[in-house]
């Protein structure tokens, strides 16, 4: 039992390491503009940030499908094939970036490449340590989803101190191998996951190991009701006797029903009925309501997070005319917001449950995009408070939804499943810097896009509020 509990430390650890390497995606809008204007000049014409934009469109639109094929293969051969897989795509697709002479170019290695093995790395990083912890599901998923918000944090310094030392290419070359040799190498420090059963609960302490056994309690009850039959012989009435198997028959009513031992509010945290039933594989998810109001939510939910985080630095300069640093200081704020809320609203939705969590999560993103709203040329502090409510926001939703996928459909596929669910975080990922660029050139203002934004974070309240506390 210790030997596995320093195991599933190991694994959580080495996923948070890797999940800080595989940032380069929220960095985008940072270093789409150096490059940019590296292939304006061997095009011979003059390139903005904007033309690089279909490069993080592709990119969040293909982010799921390797997260579904990953767990697939997780499921049947454990998760190093696919962090090595992942770290070789991821790495070898940035490295690629480094030769780059033109835009389709960029959205094969950058888009395609790199965000495939990204969605490798991040998929199992997820998926499996949220396996390994069934008594920490959201503590776990906002550690590992938190650690993928603080490489956008790291990954946009480092990336400019190489591009100011070395160029804009080395600069991805050296990412590229750096990246791809420290996955690699974390891998090795990670522990497969056994199924149900003893082996998993046993990480969770010896009240929860012990809790495996109980199905065997009602063997005592079946030896109880042979001691009350002798006892029927001696006095004439059978009294006596129809009482005794009443108290045997409120004990056995013990088992819940499979389809709510698992409350979808997230009470197993606390009640250490953790998901020993199978689970549901992503066929029978598929099948049920809760999977398409939990999808929808989740795309409402990321949709103002996804519109910002595309745009933030552009953002900064256009509406509240932040210089270059104070820009680059708003995607820094940004980035370590949306960390804060993945491993706030992890440790909450532990405490209080998913669904008040995610109450919780819709006001503040909420009330972000209406600061943003209200926020003119000059108002930096209504801007940059905004941009932390925003962030908070969208980084409490992506820290919530792998426990609570797992909560609701079960452990045993959950690195599939959340690939599946991740699909409603990708649609916003396209759709929402779509709509605010569109927006934007129709109207020359922000302000129709943080009101679209708004409404669709209200539809994410109101479908919570639909989702039946079971």
């Amino acid at each position: 039992m210790p030997d596995y509990s320093k195991k599933r430390t190991a694994t959580l650890v080495a996923s948070c390491i890797m999940d800080l390497f595989i940032g380069a995606l929220y960095t985008w809008s940072v270093f789409s503009g150096p490059l940019a204007q590296h292939i304006g000049g061997l095009l011979g014409r003059p390139m903005t940030s904007a033309d690089m934009a279909v490069v993080f469109t592709v990119a969040n639109a293909i982010c799921p499908l390797p997260i579904i094929f990953g767990g697939l293969i997780v499921d049947r051969f454990g998760p190093k094939p696919m962090f090595v897989s992942g770290a070789i795509l991821y790495g070898g697709g940035l490295f690629l970036t480094g030769f780059a002479g033109s835009v389709t170019w960029v959205v094969v290695t950058f888009g395609l490449i790199a965000c495939t093995g990204l969605g490798f790395v991040y998929g199992t990083t997820i998926g499996h340590t949220v396996k390994l912890f069934p008594d920490r599901r959201g503590l776990v998923g906002g550690l590992t989803t938190a650690c993928y918000g603080i490489g956008s944090v790291i990954m946009p310094p480092v990336g400019k101190f190489l591009m100011d030392t070395f160029g804009t290419l080395p600069a991805f070359r050296i990412m590229g191998l750096t990246c791809c040799g420290a996955i690699c190498l974390c891998s090795l420090a990670v522990e497969r996951h056994r199924g149900a059963g003893a082996t998993r609960l046993a990480a969770a302490g010896a009240t929860q190991a012990t809790a495996i056994p109980a199905p065997a309690a009602p063997a005592p009850a079946t030896t109880a009701p042979t001691t009350p039959a002798p006892a029927t012989p001696a006095p004439d009435t059978p009294a006596p006797a129809t009482p005794a198997p009443a108290t045997p028959a409120t004990a056995t009513p013990a088992p819940q029903n499979p389809c709510t031992d698992m409350p979808r509010h997230g009470a197993v945290q606390e009640s250490g009925a953790h998901g020993e039933r199978p689970g549901l594989d992503f066929k029978g998810m598929l099948r049920t309501g809760d999977f398409y109001v939990m999808f929808f939510m989740l795309t409402c939910g990321a949709f103002a997070g996804t519109m910002v985080i595309s745009q933030a630095s552009p953002m900064a300069s256009g509406l509240v005319g932040m210089s270059t640093m104070a820009a680059t200081l708003a995607v820094s704020v940004l980035a370590l917001s949306n960390t804060a809320g993945r491993i706030l609203a992890g440790m909450l939705s532990d405490r209080f449950g998913r669904i008040p969590a995610l109450y919780g999560t819709y006001a503040v993103s909420l009330a972000g995009t209406f600061l943003l709203f209200a926020s003119r040329q000059g108002a930096y502090v209504v801007f940059m408070a905004g941009i932390i409510c925003v962030g908070l926001g969208f980084g409490a939703l992506m820290g919530i939804f792998p426990g609570f996928t797992a909560d609701v459909f079960g452990a045993a596929h959950n690195t599939m499943n959340y690939g599946f669910m991740f699909i409603g975080y990708a649609l916003s990922g396209v759709v929402a810097p779509l709509a605010m660029s569109g927006l934007l050139q129709a109207t020359g203002r922000y302000t129709w896009a943080f009101l679209v934004s708004a409404a669709l974070t209200g539809v994410g309240f109101l479908l919570a509020k639909a989702l039946p506390l079971t």
